[in-house]
């Protein structure tokens, strides 16, 4: 815009001549009307530098944005605009405004409640009310989620048209609208209750505002040092809102308004773009401008946009503010349409245009948005479009807390306490969700070991007393069927794996203790959380940049604050009632934060939340009959769309859900700076048809032919490379150009392009046997760690081991590393602690950090892992026989003959004779999965040694071995942490078949190690390499793509009999 004189700020480009009107005029009241990209919000910020220029201050200065998270980006537009020398400007929304002005004017400053929290109140009174006096229809539906919104929203709708509750009880004695007559005084209720508790919801935050405002002293008082009042997007303000900045305006505050009446989106919370006139009549003197020069779209982008806003029905009536037709000043971009026979197919096709975009333009992955409809299409779009290698970044604002996952498994806990402390047991299903979540810290394996004890031992159905006897002693007494009181054995060895368990039996327990004796819910929910491991694996991840972790802590932040908000919920009786409300809140409450905006990654946003935001890409989605326009509207329960101040109407028609859904579209649609996407689906099996917003900008497109796309992913440029060269019915000049670019790949660092690292079979045939002679006689090359691994997730294994694909080596990774690879050392020089610790600070400079003070904590940690294996290693009774000893074994098993190589970090013999298999760890990992990986790998240590595959023993074979160790450096034991957590597995001679372990009859396999080891084998031989979801797919550093965590395409022929979909 104009050329500042604020030397911090940021130079704008020349406003046009529509702009330099605007900001030239002073009136009174300047309303800056303009279609999508014409610069309203930039009008708005060079008014408040041109103030700053003529001498003002900025804390003179209040603007004020539609939602929460637009004012943080206005705020932040303002900041750059004018420069960081400027503090304190005042950017808030207009309901904050509001609570502010109440606030200082109120003895005891009230408390804004969110819109699940309004509903949350109003569900109690419901609760405690007398209904026996009201209609039956209202009775029959008081106790559904949907009436208490639809309440919420009839209070909303009185007070923002400056009306009483006693209003809508007489109106309804006047009409005959009996619902009317009962639920005004409900409501009279309810604003006592929020009075009584120092809270107000946000029409009535607003409407108490009026009311101190109108009072000159309190008028004079708030407009004291104001010198100009700025709102962005006054279109979405409701009439009370607009009411209250008109106050503001008409105390002699010069004021800007700037809107755009086809794009006001929130008409459910309250505008009214129809009455554009009627709003605009508050304001003294009154000037209207019209901008007419669309400076974001690119002329193919504002042809589609251009086409869908002159084909709205013109509002509002008034000539002078109705919209005029606007031009673009921008050449290129892209407007493209696709049809494809499925949504997996939409998706992945959309994925496809924006690496196509990031490949070929240039454009960063924040320079993208994918906007739907419904936020419900979200998740999968995210699946998907992840699967795909697009890095894809979702508000916190889109999930309701009913949505997020950490939430119900808090929730699960609460239900169980409050069953508790009400002297009733939890229900079966209840205890299974609980066993099976990341509260119990148990792994998979060990709830279907569980699931299968009890139906082997014939005991009921898993109760509360049965998982404390299982939990406790290693024997103890159920439930047997067909006989209550006899005993039942608990095997010692599923007690210790079901061990993790007790402590969450335990911190559920004490919330029942809580709410035995009235506590407050929140107390029982500290109880449930508190000490618990989860809450630290959590917060580790969202440190570590995990998304979904820090999605899952926010909801638990907005579920504890509002469990403590709710102090009147006590006892098991109001645990119940918490814990149902907050499964049936369908409303996402406004979590947004300054640093959401900061995050990379392809914004997947509804067409709601795109309101003041704008990208150089945006594909539109979910573009089907049925789907957008939607026809959501069914009505209200309380008539709140019929109410009006004068009396009842018509509620809305299709024809008015159709222009909502409209400018929705043009919301959304006018997001796009140099390309535009719209996507549909064409299945005529499935129902789905692209709507009438798609055909009337598209026209009829045939379904996007994708197979001959060229590759836009590494992976899929490899992959039709390979295919070339070793086809045989290539020509040979075509093989030699792929052979060619394959080598180039592989100079310039492409991994999968070497010849070297293509999977070939996992089997390498004895010279004497031929090519196809029976699995069992072949041999399967495997080390020590793959054996959990296969048995983990077989399509992992394959990828990382085989496929040679590997994810991003984290710092903390690299610092294990490194610690491993100098205590070994060390070891093996003849230990020296002092050698050891200048090692690793001559090693250090190799890792990189991405924030630096995590150097400095992760130095200490590693100094103090080589310390605990000093202390560890001072004074061992065994005698060391070597340290890195390798060793070299075939084990001859049902499946295949199955060949280990490697070496161990130490062999010791111990006082017995026998010899004692020691491995270091240092890793930090506490998952029951890698603990279980690390038991199978030295156990395979354990097996080889005793089969004599260790050169330079004088053991004869079979040699005895004591067991194994498996020390944990990074991990501190003992009073202070000063000794490494030690983990020791007893003998395989001596504990062939531990408890819980499936046994092998088979005379080959002598122990459990073997059994597992034959299983793995059995796994790589099948080729039946199938994704299995388990508790570290959130790390996984091949879940790209993975077909268990991948939506399935409903237009693929369904997979056979075999089972091997997720292949």
């Amino acid at each position: 815009m104009l050329p500042s004189g604020i030397c911090e700020g940021t130079r704008e480009p020349l406003p046009d001549a529509d702009q330099s009107a605007a900001l030239t005029d002073r009136h009174g009241t300047v309303m800056v009307l303009g279609g999508p990209g014409t610069g309203r919000t930039s009008v708005c910020l060079e008014r408040v530098a041109a103030h700053l220029r003529d001498g003002g201050e900025l804390g003179s200065v209040l603007m004020t944005g539609h939602s929460r998270g637009a004012a943080q980006d206005l705020r932040n537009a303002l900041l750059t605009r004018v420069g960081g020398a400027h503090l304190a400007p005042r950017v808030t929304t207009v309901h904050a405004l509001a609570a502010s002005i109440v606030s200082r004017y109120s003895d005891q400053p009230p408390r804004l409640l969110t819109a699940p929290e309004q509903e949350f109140r109003i569900r109690e009174l419901l609760t405690g009310s007398d209904l026996d006096g009201w209609p039956e229809r209202l009775r029959a539906g008081a106790s559904t989620a949907r009436f208490a919104s639809d309440l919420r929203v009839l209070a909303a709708t009185i007070r923002q048209e400056g009306r009483d509750p006693a209003d809508l009880a007489e109106a309804g004695r006047r009409f005959g609208v009996e619902s009317w007559q009962v639920l005004g005084p409900f409501l009279s209720t309810y604003l006592d209750v929020l009075d009584l508790e120092q809270t107000l919801d946000y029409a009535e935050a607003v409407h108490r505002a009026r009311i101190l405002v109108a009072d000159p002293r309190v008028l004079d008082a708030v407009t004291d040092g104001l010198e100009l009042l700025v709102a962005d997007e006054f279109g979405e303000c409701d009439p009370s809102q607009a009411a209250l900045l008109a106050a503001i305006a008409r105390a002699g505050v010069p004021t800007v308004l700037a809107l755009d009446p086809d794009q006001t989106a929130f008409e459910f919370r309250g505008s009214v773009p129809d009455r554009l006139a009627e709003l605009a009549g508050l304001f003294p003197d009154l000037s209207v401008h019209h901008l007419t020069t669309d400076h974001r779209c690119a002329a193919p982008v504002h042809r589609a946009v251009e086409q869908i806003r002159m084909g709205m029905p013109m509002v509002p009536p008034d000539r002078l503010l109705r919209r005029r037709p606007s031009r673009s000043v921008r050449e290129g971009g892209r407007f493209t349409r696709l049809v494809s026979g499925s949504p997996a197919r939409a998706s992945r096709a959309v994925a496809d245009e924006l690496r196509r975009a990031h490949l070929r333009d240039g454009v960063g992955w924040d320079e993208m948005a994918v906007i739907t409809r419904h936020g419900s299409d979200i998740a999968p779009l995210a699946a998907v479009l992840s699967s795909e290698g697009v890095p894809v970044h979702r508000s916190r604002d889109e999930s309701a807390l009913s949505g997020v996952h950490a939430v119900q498994v808090v929730l699960t806990a609460l239900d169980a306490a409050a069953d508790l402390a009400g002297d009733a047991q939890p229900g079966a299903a209840s205890i299974s969700a609980m066993m099976e979540g990341p509260l119990s810290g148990l792994d998979r394996a060990v709830c279907d070991r569980i699931g299968d004890w009890v139906r082997r031992a014939g005991v009921a159905p898993l109760d509360w007393d049965l998982l404390g006897a299982l939990l406790g002693d290693s024997s103890a007494t159920g439930a047997r069927q067909g006989d209550p009181s006899g005993p039942v054995s608990v095997p010692p060895g599923l007690a210790r794996a079901a061990a993790p368990a007790r402590d969450l039996v335990d911190r559920i327990g004490k919330a029942a203790r809580v709410l035995a004796r009235s506590g407050e819910v929140h107390e029982a929910l500290w109880a449930i959380w508190g000490r618990s491991p989860w809450s630290d694996t959590l917060r580790d991840r969202a440190l570590g940049g995990d998304a979904t972790a820090d999605r899952e802590l926010d909801g638990l932040c907005s579920l504890f604050d509002l469990a403590e908000r709710s102090s009147s919920l006590i006892g098991a009786i109001g645990a119940r009632r918490f814990v149902r409300t907050v499964r049936q809140e369908e409303i996402p409450a406004d979590r947004s934060r300054e640093s959401d905006r900061e995050r990379l990654g392809v914004s997947l946003i509804t067409a709601h939340r795109a309101k003041g935001r704008q990208f150089a890409v945006v594909a539109v989605t979910g573009l089907e009959e049925g789907g957008w326009p939607a026809p959501n509207h069914t009505g209200s329960l309380v008539g709140a769309d019929r109410w009006s101040p004068e009396g009842p109407v018509s509620p809305p028609g299709w024809s008015e859900t159709v222009r909502a859904e409209r400018r929705l579209f043009l919301l959304a649609c006018s997001r796009a700076g140099d390309t535009l996407i719209l996507s549909a689906v064409r299945d005529q099996n499935a129902g789905l048809m692209p709507s009438a917003f798609f055909t009337e900008l598209a026209g009829d497109v045939l379904e996007s032919p994708t197979e001959h796309h060229r590759a836009t992913r590494m992976t899929d440029l490899v992959g039709s490379l390979r295919r070339a060269a070793c086809d045989p019915g290539s020509s040979p000049q075509l093989r030699d150009q792929a052979a060619g670019l394959l080598a180039r790949l592989t100079e310039e660092g492409v991994p999968q392009a070497d010849p070297g690292r293509w999977w070939r079979p996992g089997l390498v045939p004895s010279l004497s046997e031929p090519a196809d002679a029976p699995a069992a006689t072949r041999t399967v090359n495997l080390s020590a760690s793959h054996v959990g691994e296969l048995l983990t997730c077989p399509r992992q294994w394959f990828l990382t081991r085989r496929g040679g694909a590997s994810g991003v080596r984290s710092s903390r990774a690299g610092v294990g590393t490194l610690v491993h690879q100098v205590a070994s050392d060390t070891m093996t020089a003849g230990w020296d602690l002092d050698r050891a610790l200048a090692g690793l600070e001559e090693g250090w400079g190799r890792i990189d950090f991405e924030i630096a003070w995590q150097s400095q904590t992760e130095l200490k940690g590693a100094r103090d892992a080589l310390t605990r294996l000093d202390r560890w290693l001072d004074g061992r009774p065994g005698r060391l026989i070597g340290t890195e000893v390798a060793f070299d074994h075939t084990f001859d098993l049902p499946s295949a003959r199955v060949r280990f190589r490697g070496s161990i970090d130490r062999l010791e013999r111990d006082e017995d004779g026998r010899l004692l298999v020691i491995d270091l760890k240092a890793g930090t990992s506490t998952s029951a999965q890698v603990a279980r990986s690390h038991l199978l790998q030295v156990g395979v240590y354990q097996a080889v040694v005793a089969a004599g595959g260790v050169d330079g023993l004088t053991d004869q074979a079979p040699v005895a071995v004591g067991g194994a160790e498996l020390v944990h450096l990074r991990r501190g034991a003992g009073r202070g942490g000063a000794d490494p957590r030690v983990v020791r597995q007893p003998s395989l001679t001596d504990v062939p078949w531990p408890e819980g372990e499936e046994r092998n009859d088979d005379p080959r396999v002598r122990d459990w190690i073997g059994a597992r080891i034959d299983e793995a084998a059995a796994i790589a031989v099948s080729g039946d390499l199938r994704a299995i979801p388990n508790p570290g797919c959130g790390f996984c550093p091949v879940r790209s793509g993975c077909p268990a965590l991948t939506p399935p395409d409903d237009a693929v022929e369904p997979a056979g009999p075999t089972g091997k979909e997720s292949r």
